[in-house]
């Protein structure tokens, strides 16, 4: 069947079910156990095929079958990667799976084999999963085809979201939960079941922070925890374990989601770059240290100013940002903050506790019903000997003697000749007591509150004996935000000054270099064919920011600034558009003047950009009108602007137009810019060759008067402003 409907409608009810199918079906986890939807059906899919954690390994390719043919008809490599992942120790603080085979390393975590080569089996921890899945305890939908039923979340008995974190993207919220460790979380628990009310600030007296599989330090202070927890959004800063033996460092412990290897490239690539002073870098990780660099430095104090470097310039310290977002118990997308998830978490345990109880206890009573009918067998035997033999039709001849319902009457039917000792009877008189005593026992649960409580206390502490383990992160905590206080404007030292560049060299055909020493500073190097356009002495910064004629203004880190003999295309160093050029470059702390082709400009602090290495655009052009030129000016500087007419004009700084973007207004009426510069008004005016006759505006009345000029002035001329006739 064709509809007819607008395009704009089209589009946003389908970008609305993609959304929704985002949402619910791939990237965020459900509260309840803490699982995407692939990493659900792995898992269930191993169960099916009892791949419990005594048992034999499968391989994984059998695994990844089952999940696609049966419950997740997806890319078998994507199914692969997220089974991976659950059996890596280093991604998974509490993994799910156990591995057999090459699950890659910490040094390459994408470096597994094919599914082919390895085997697995569900780990231990797994059995908190699916110990009490059943049809009462969670609720099962049909799968893709309608064929067989899934669990729409497993009956987990801890909350894994918190346990082992979790990372995913979807349409217009994203989701990154750190891991945490068992006892700190059971410990939660534990105070929020005896205190239903309690507060984000309480509880955090129990949950000290996150803690990662790969350790490392957490700076942190309490704000920034109170931060994260309250609102469900914060950052953490997180660095490596870094010990200092005299002239050597070793790093032993890195940051969650950091490579070795790409760390020994960062650590290289400052060495050859001359900002790490020169030392020997060892990778001595091995099976026993999974961790394990080691760097040798010349003297103490060069090992001392290395590790502040190294936590500057390399993934050694890096900041985690955390965003609590998951599916709640109605499946809808929520920000939670910790005390809303544990009061949910517990509500919705209660409440599978409670449902799995009910369904016992008419289990018991089903069943209870049944013996009873055989131990009314037994007290009628010979008398149901006497109708077997003697009629043709015994059954309802049975019932009437017994008077048991048609249920009972079935169960009867089939009770094999060997049941019908004395043995047996004593064994059902035995079943039915102990019965009889945990319905009584589930009755009680049932209805009080606090005995339902105390049995899920009862549970936690068991678990927490069972699968408990030493936290592996160390929490160093400060009075201030380490976050702001890593956010380095300055040099880290005065005496690592000397290998900051001199200075940043621009050519015409927009190569990018900068000069380290003094001969680079008087001889740049130049590829044929090519002139230098700018040389600008390098400032304590930290950050540049580089202009193009179609006024893109685009933001680059020291340590992204290249050396070489002739250094890098500015090409190769930001996303600029094709056909554009460089005209300026300067540290982010100035106030830059800029002026188009026809004369429109307006003058702005960079500091207050927000700009990368893709570029933003700043200055407005029309068709035809390009970036004529960019410079610092200093605050008080007047605007001096010679035109190809050699006509001058001198703009007061109090009258230059100031923005942050825009074309601005019309700042002289020359019919093409031939030199522009800033002048101090309080230093008389300097000549800069400027041949022909120079019209001079007058500060008052902007009036003009011709001067009669020298073709060649000397550099150390001045000129002095012409009185207003």
């Amino acid at each position: 069947m064709i509809k007819n409907r607008p395009l704009s409608q089209h589009a946003q009810i389908a970008y609305r079910d993609y959304a929704l199918y985002v949402l619910l079906d791939r990237a965020l986890p459900r509260l309840n156990d803490g699982l995407k939807p692939v990493q659900r059906r792995i898992l269930f899919a191993m169960q099916e095929l009892n791949l419990h954690a005594s048992a034999k390994p499968k391989k994984s390719a059998r695994t990844v079958g089952d999940v696609l043919g049966k419950y997740h008809p997806h890319s078998d490599q994507a199914c692969y990667e997220a089974l991976v992942h659950l059996a890596q120790g280093f991604s998974t603080r509490y993994p799910l799976i156990k591995g057999q085979g090459n699950f890659g390393s910490l040094d390459d975590p994408k470096s597994f084999a094919a599914m082919r080569y390895t085997e697995v089996s569900l780990a231990a921890i797994s059995e908190l999963l699916f110990d009490e899945l059943s049809f009462a305890s969670v609720p099962w939908q049909p799968n893709f085809d309608g064929s067989l039923q899934e669990p729409t979340h497993l009956p987990a008995k801890l909350p894994f979201l918190l346990l082992n974190g979790c990372s995913g993207i979807a349409v217009g919220m994203s989701t990154e939960i750190p891991p945490h460790n068992l006892y700190e979380v059971v410990d939660t628990l534990l105070w929020a079941l005896d205190n239903p009310d309690s507060s984000v600030k309480s509880l955090l007296r129990c949950l000290k922070g996150p803690d990662f599989p790969t350790g490392g330090q957490l700076h942190v202070s309490e704000d920034d925890l109170l931060k994260f927890y309250q609102d469900g959004k914060g950052a953490f800063l997180l660095q490596a374990h870094i010990e200092q033996h005299k002239s050597q460092l070793v790093v032993t412990e890195i940051p969650y989601m950091t490579t070795v290897s790409r760390l020994i490239e960062q650590i290289q690539a400052l060495i050859q770059q001359k900002i790490l002073p020169s030392c020997e870098l060892m990778d001595e990780s091995d099976e026993d240290h999974p961790v394990r660099l080691t760097l040798s430095f010349k003297n103490q104090p060069n090992a001392t100013l290395a590790q502040e470097i190294l936590f500057d310039k390399t993934d050694l310290r890096k900041t985690y940002r955390c965003y609590f977002n998951a599916l709640n118990n109605q499946t809808l997308p929520t920000s939670f903050n910790i005390a809303d998830y544990i009061k949910q978490w517990l509500n919705q345990r209660l409440a599978s506790l409670k449902s799995q109880a009910e369904a016992r206890l008419a289990a018991i009573a089903q069943r209870r019903h049944i013996l009873q009918a055989y131990l009314l067998a037994f007290m009628h035997l010979k008398g149901l000997w006497e109708i077997l033999q003697q009629s043709d039709e015994p059954w309802p001849e049975i019932q009437q003697l017994l008077g048991v319902d048609d249920a009972q009457l079935e169960a009867l039917s089939h009770l094999k000749l060997r049941q019908l000792t004395k043995l047996s009877s004593e064994q059902i008189r035995k079943e039915d007591d102990q019965l009889q005593e945990e319905q009584t026992l589930l009755d009680a649960r049932l209805k009080s509150s606090a005995k339902m409580r105390s049995f899920l206390k009862n549970d936690l502490q068991k678990i927490a004996q069972k699968y408990g383990d030493k936290r592996r992160t160390q929490i160093i905590a400060s009075e201030h935000s380490p976050l702001k206080a890593n956010k380095r404007s300055e040099p880290l030292r005065p005496e690592h000054l000397e290998t900051r560049p001199l200075a940043v060299a621009l050519t015409a055909l927009g190569w990018v270099k900068t000069l380290r020493t003094e001969k680079e500073q008087d001889e740049v190097p130049l590829r044929q064919g090519d002139q230098l356009l700018m040389k600008t002495t390098v400032a304590p910064a930290t950050h540049w920011v580089f202009i193009d004629d179609t006024g893109r203004f685009y933001g680059l880190t020291q340590d992204q600034l290249p050396s070489g003999r002739y250094g890098e295309h500015f090409s190769s160093l930001v996303s600029a558009p094709s056909g554009c050029r460089l005209i300026f470059t300067c540290p982010k702390q100035n106030f830059v003047m800029l002026l188009t082709s026809l004369c429109y400009g307006f003058a702005l602090e960079l500091s207050l950009l927000q700009m990368q290495k893709r570029g933003k655009p700043v200055m407005k052009l029309t068709d035809g009108e390009s970036l004529h030129a960019a410079f610092i000016l200093c605050k008080g500087d007047d605007l001096i602007i010679c035109d190809n007419q050699n006509r001058l004009g001198i703009i007061p700084f109090d009258e230059i137009p100031q923005r942050q973007s825009g074309r601005g207004p019309l700042v002289c009426k020359a019919a093409q810019i031939k030199h522009i510069f800033a002048h101090n008004p309080q230093e008389p005016l300097k000549a800069r060759h400027i041949s022909g006759k120079i019209v001079l505006l007058s500060r008052e009345k902007f009036l003009i008067k011709r001067a009669g000029i020298p073709k060649a002035l000397p550099k150390n001329a001045s000129i002095e402003p012409p009185s207003t006739p």
